[in-house]
Formats: structure tokens, C-alpha cells, sequence
């Protein structure tokens, strides 16, 4: 297990091999369904898609619920193809203004850094953060704590290190929270902008599937007219 994680607590052995063998049992069935089944009457039978998907979510729920789905799913977030970019650069955003808001009105970095841990409703960003309220406490600078943990960029880490050697450490992560603040709006803004056509190709494909389920129900009603004659 990766040193910056929590452990999480164990879940009942007997109740996870039940979830999991009815799990498995039910795609299971899915699969042999789909093998017997050509793909023209899948359209037709549209229950089988909308009950895999009721049982994919009720699956996913069970699994954050538990506290090592918890765990993997708020990392798991972090690493999402472009969503993921932007929930890390909210945090460098928000971890560098609020941190430095609390350094310029007195709050010592400990405790400041010990505050932030506790807000933070990520659990692996939260597992991090208290790593590095251990690191410094344990004499590191602060600079060098953020590097050990990792997960910070080399650019955040220089600014904070220039704001210590200067005696300026408030200073420096306001100048961070702002650097990644417009980046943060950047990184949204592209964002936006790749949402629409997204859209416009899911819309384009629900509606070929129903244009082809029409279609196909047409041509069976036709065929099956031909044949009583």
C-alpha cells in the first residue's frame, strides 16, 4: 500500500464475497443472455440495458459506501480524463488561499496545515495532507514536506520555497492560490467547451438506437404479415 494512503478499514469478509458472487452472478447471466440473443433484438429489448445500468449503480453506491471504496474512488476522481485536471488545480487553489489567508492572520503553519487536513472531505487528499502535518512536525521545511508528499507540482513547490528563504511564506502561497486560480479557469473554460460536442454525440447516438429500434420492429411487423398470407 502506497505510504500516503490510510488504511481503511477491513469489510466483513463474508458480507463482500456475497455482493461480489451476486455481482459476478448477474452479469453472468447478462453475458449468456447477450450470446443468445442477436444484437437487431437487443435494440428491441431495451429492459436489459436499463436493468444492467440500475444494477451498475447500485453496485457502484455499495462500493463507496465501504471505507476502502471511499478511498479508491476520491483517487480515482483525481485521475479522471479532464475532470480530474481540474478537481487537482481546485485544490492547489483552494489549499494556497486558504492556508495563506490563515499565515496572515497570525494562525501558525501547524496549525493552519492541520486545519486544512480536517476540511479537506477528499480522503486521499486528506491522507496526504496529514502526511505532510507529520512531516513537518517532524522538523522538515515546509517546502521540502510538500515535495515528499508528491502530489503538489514542482511550479507550486518553487513559489513556496522562494516565500520561505525570503521569510515571506504568506505571500508566496497567495501568489500560488492566484497562479492556479487562472489556471483553474483555463483548465474550466476548455472544459466547457468540449462538453457540447459530447452532448451532441450522445444525443446523436440514443437516437440512432431508437431510430433503429423503430425501424427493425417495422420491418418484423412487415415480415410477419408476409407470412400469413
Amino acid at each position: 500500500m502506497d505510504e500516503n494512503e490510510q488504511a481503511p478499514e477491513a469489510q466483513p469478509p463474508l458480507q463482500r464475497d456475497v455482493v461480489f458472487a451476486s455481482i459476478a452472478c448477474f452479469f453472468s447471466s447478462i453475458l449468456f443472455y447477450l450470446d443468445a440473443h442477436p444484437a437487431v433484438s437487443l435494440i428491441q429489448d431495451w429492459w436489459v440495458g436499463l436493468l444492467v445500468i440500475i444494477v451498475a449503480t447500485a453496485s457502484f453506491k455499495s462500493w463507496v459506501s465501504t471505507p476502502a471504496g471511499r478511498l479508491g474512488w476520491d483517487k480515482m476522481k483525481l485521475r479522471l480524463p479532464l475532470v480530474g485536471n481540474v478537481l487537482q488545480t481546485r485544490f492547489y487553489t483552494q489549499f494556497a488561499q486558504t492556508l495563506g489567508n490563515l499565515l496572515f492572520n497570525g494562525v501558525p503553519l501547524m496549525s493552519g496545515l492541520r486545519l486544512m487536513s480536517k476540511a479537506t472531505t477528499n480522503l486521499f487528499l486528506r491522507g496526504l495532507l496529514e502526511r505532510l502535518v507529520m512531516l513537518v512536525g517532524e522538523g522538515a521545511a515546509f517546502s521540502t514536506a510538500l515535495r515528499q508528499v508528491g502530489t503538489f507540482p514542482p511550479v507550486f513547490i518553487d513559489i513556496v520555497a522562494v516565500g520561505e528563504q525570503t521569510g515571506k511564506t504568506a505571500s508566496a502561497l497567495e501568489k500560488a492560490g492566484n497562479r492556479y486560480d487562472k489556471e483553474l479557469n483555463r483548465r474550466i473554460d476548455r472544459l466547457t467547451t468540449l462538453i457540447q460536442p459530447a452532448i451532441i454525440i450522445v444525443m446523436g447516438v440514443i437516437v440512432t438506437v431508437v431510430a433503429l429500434s423503430i425501424i427493425t420492429g417495422i420491418f418484423q411487423s412487415a415480415s410477419g404479415l408476409g407470412k400469413h398470407r
